[in-house]
């Protein structure tokens, strides 16, 4: 283990956890949250949020991330902290939940979690290195069946390498991410922090949807509080978007960006 600042580490090893289970960085899950859905996400319609969540450090968060919870079938979170008020939430949530171990702090995990109704049925964690600061931003790719479909959603929680002074860093953290989307026949849905405040940043996000037939999932309203150009995203193929929203949430410097879709299929 690496040392940062006293109260920070970073393993020496990728690591990830499936309900609190610790897993290697890449394997099929053999345990269920007794509370998911066998049946699969329902291909006529299903709900996706995701949102930086802050290291849950700012007062109503718990309700913020509630609010979500009640209405969307799969969360995908970034900044998210491992700490006890996090766990006794996620134990009340009735979810089945994944975690991409970026870096140790203050003794608990910290890194992208999604949680989601139905059973990931894979998970598999990535991590990139901060070329500045040194600590790791981390993805998470997970498989989720969807009812009557052969296929499952490839879904894919993102956040993006920040810290740079240009955006060669950011596009092989992407590179890692794409290989994923290479040979994968199902739905695809890429989502979260992608830390896209420059236009060659946006840049190079943009090269990986076109080389890979991602639509954008576009937002009228601020996605944050501190800067007018978007960092949060969704990008998706193989569905229909039914609609999509930002919810103003005030527990975070971002705001969860929400979306509803449905199977290209009949």
């Amino acid at each position: 283990m690496l040392g940062l600042a006293g109260c920070v580490s970073v393993p020496d090893q990728i690591q990830a956890a499936h309900n609190g289970a610790t897993l290697s960085s890449c394997e099929p899950v053999t345990s269920r949250s007794p509370d998911a859905d066998p049946g699969g996400l329902d291909p006529r319609g299903f709900t996706l949020a995701t949102w930086n969540i802050y290291k849950n450090a700012l007062p109503g968060w718990r309700e913020d991330l509630q609010g979500l919870r009640d209405h969307a079938d799969l969360l995908l979170l970034q900044e998210s902290h491992l700490a006890p008020e996090m766990l006794r939430w996620l134990a009340r949530a009735n979810m089945d939940w994944s975690m991409a171990h970026a870096f140790t702090y203050r003794g608990f995990w910290s890194g992208v979690l999604t949680a989601s109704r139905v059973p990931q049925l894979r998970v598999c964690a990535l991590r990139a290195r901060e070329p500045l600061v040194h600590l790791p931003k981390t993805a998470l790719v997970s498989w989720l069946p969807l009812e009557g479909r052969e296929e499952p959603l490839l879904l894919i929680n993102l956040h993006g390498i920040n810290f740079t002074f240009d955006e060669q860093a950011l596009a092989r953290q992407l590179e890692a991410v794409e290989t994923f989307m290479d040979n994968h026949e199902g739905p695809v849905i890429l989502a979260g922090d992608m830390n896209t405040w420059s236009l060659s940043r946006q840049a190079v996000v943009q090269a990986l949807a076109k080389r890979q037939g991602l639509q954008r999932v576009e937002f009228q309203e601020p996605t944050t509080h501190f800067l007018d150009r978007q960092v949060d995203h969704i990008y998706f193929r193989g569905l229909r978007l039914v609609q999509s929203r930002v919810l103003r949430a005030h527990s975070s410097d971002h705001f969860p960006l929400i979306a509803t879709f449905r199977s290209q299929q009949p």
